[in-house]
């Protein structure tokens, strides 16, 4: 009897790039699912925002005051990108490209990552692996999977 192998994403983020690469059974190795990475915004904090906070005038007296931020924009753009990560999920499994995930990211993006997925590409993850290994080739990548899949 021949064993169906399920198509498995690997989705291998940090807060601003992201890796999908495609498992169609043992031995076939890690596979770019897109022609491309998805990059996110990599500009430190103080080159994203304006150069100064702006002014409110005090309601407690004479003067003005500065206003800080309410977001830091580095923040901001590391929820958008993430949010996108988990746009290019929704849209792989609404074209049947992945029949289970296994998501590779650190802690924060892991967890953000978490709660912007699809709740049905959410059922199909099989395993998390709670490590920044975006700047890792295939084959690296591959060997630190071992425990989690055949790859």
């Amino acid at each position: 009897m021949k064993i169906k192998h399920k198509k498995t994403w690997v989705v291998v983020a940090d807060g601003a790039r992201a890796r999908i690469f495609l498992i169609e059974g043992p031995g076939t190795g890690l596979v770019p699912a897109m022609d491309h990475d998805l990059i996110g915004n990599r500009l430190p904090s103080h080159e994203m925002g304006s150069d100064r906070s702006g002014v409110s005038f005090s309601s407690a007296g004479p003067g003005r005051r500065a206003v800080a931020p309410h977001t830091d924009p580095h923040v901001h753009a590391e929820h958008e990108f993430i949010r996108q990560v988990a746009t290019e999920v929704r849209q792989g499994l609404n074209t049947h490209a992945f029949e289970q995930l296994v998501i590779v990211a650190p802690p924060k993006a892991l967890g953000e990552l978490r709660t912007e997925l699809d709740p049905q590409a959410a059922k199909l993850i099989k395993a998390e692996l709670n490590k920044d290994l975006t700047h890792l080739t295939p084959h690296q990548l591959a060997e630190h999977l071992e425990d989690i899949l055949k790859v």
